[in-house]
């Protein structure tokens, strides 16, 4: 899976550049961004779960401990290197769905890349789904405020629950 979402990052960030003009790298959430995290986010972040805020080490150690390799994060970083906005999720080991539990941006104001951190996980996410064969996305406990903003990305709020969470879902062509 490593080597297959690489493979999506590079292309996305090329496709990105194309049609932004922005420069990003995205890269799976390791140490190294852990530790950006760590010295760039927490003393400045207001936010409290569940509309950001989390405290990623825990998420990511809880998340690939009992997960593994059904695991699915992204680290967005602007051209300079600074960390933009993180998510975290995983696929079912049915590939049937790819669901996305985390999604935070950078709580920095003046963030290059403030707007598009959905859009780029959208990318992502579906590019990662059609090469698995996934057939829903899904947003797992979406931010109230921000339903009609996952529904302009065809991500429909469900009336049932999953395991008692709420969430968006749409299909993957």
């Amino acid at each position: 899976m490593n080597n297959v979402l690489e493979l999506i990052f590079d292309e996305v960030s090329k496709n990105f550049y194309q049609y932004t003009g922005k420069k990003i790298i995205l890269t799976r959430i390791d140490s190294n961004i852990l530790n950006t995290w760590r010295k760039n986010w927490v003393s400045i972040n207001t936010r409290k779960p569940p509309n950001g805020g989390w405290d990623w080490e825990f998420k990511i150690a809880h998340f690939q401990k009992n997960y593994q390799k059904y695991v699915f994060d992204i680290a967005i970083l602007d051209e300079n290197g600074n960390l933009s906005g993180l998510a975290l999720g995983k696929r079912s080991r049915s590939k049937a769905n790819l669901s996305i539990y985390y999604i935070e941006s950078s709580p920095n104001q003046f963030s290059s890349l403030k707007g598009d951190i959905f859009r780029i996980i959208n990318i992502v996410g579906s590019e990662y789904a059609k090469l698995f064969g996934i057939k829903k996305f899904r947003l797992i406990e979406p931010v109230d405020g921000l339903i009609e903003f996952y529904d302009s990305y065809d991500f429909k709020l469900k009336n049932k629950t999953l395991f008692g969470k709420i969430f968006c879902e749409k299909d993957i062509l």
